[in-house]
């Protein structure tokens, strides 16, 4: 794994989470996967079985790994898809990090360097 950040913080899902996707805390204070060009709190380091479950997210520092929804280029600006995956960013909204490696398609994991304001590594 590909990880240069913090240690983990715990947080509580609001829904069931995969590992490696984008996240987001709610109203609730309970941490939802992301959805499409969202805002996100972290990276979920680990799955989440159903609401109530505790998981350890990755706050939007440093290098984690992201699971993509589509294929995307190393250097390209990231945001997330409904599902909470790295899909390449198609504006200044959304974007959460760079792609420091290229995925080839859905499913396949990369190294993303978070950063809420990736617009500024153009």
């Amino acid at each position: 794994m590909s990880f240069e950040n913090t240690q983990p913080i715990t947080l509580i899902a609001g829904a069931a989470v995969a590992a490696n996707r984008f996240v987001l805390v709610g109203t609730n204070g309970r941490a939802a996967q992301s959805t499409a060009a969202a805002d996100a709190d972290g990276v979920s380091a680990e799955a989440a079985a159903a609401n109530g479950n505790s998981f350890h997210v990755y706050q939007m520092t440093g290098k984690v790994e992201v699971e993509v929804g589509a294929a995307v280029a190393a250097g390209a600006r990231v945001a997330s898809d409904g599902d909470g995956k790295a899909i390449a960013a198609t504006g200044a909204v959304g974007q959460l990090g760079v792609a420091l490696e290229a995925g080839g398609g859905d499913g396949e994991v990369i190294t993303v360097l978070l950063s809420k304001k990736a617009a500024d590594f153009a």
